[in-house]
């Protein structure tokens, strides 16, 4: 009963690991490459109309990220699988 519900609980855990990092990937941002702490803004000057790049410190997850939660989430489901209920012998005759 204990190992059924706890195999369930895993399960579970693994789904949920997998949405919520794929969701929290999608919300900031998406970003296909490594994670960023800080990324590039391009502004204009206002007296020469020069372009220039200047940094903001924020945080774009990337495709690290979710490759993190899915090795996690896999993990879990994979952990699930060694808390089966035994299955009964067959009858000898």
């Amino acid at each position: 009963m204990f190992k059924s519900a706890f195999r369930s609980i895993l399960a579970a855990g693994a789904l949920l690991t997998l949405v919520g990092s794929i969701g929290f990937w999608l919300a900031m941002g998406a970003h296909r490459g490594w994670s960023q702490h800080r990324v590039p803004v391009s502004q204009t000057d206002d007296v020469t109309g020069i372009a220039f790049t200047t940094y903001e410190n924020r945080f774009v997850p990337g495709i690290d990220v979710v490759g993190a939660g899915v090795a996690l989430a896999a993990f879990f489901f994979a952990l699930s699988f060694i808390f089966r209920s035994p299955q009964p012998l067959p009858a000898t005759p």
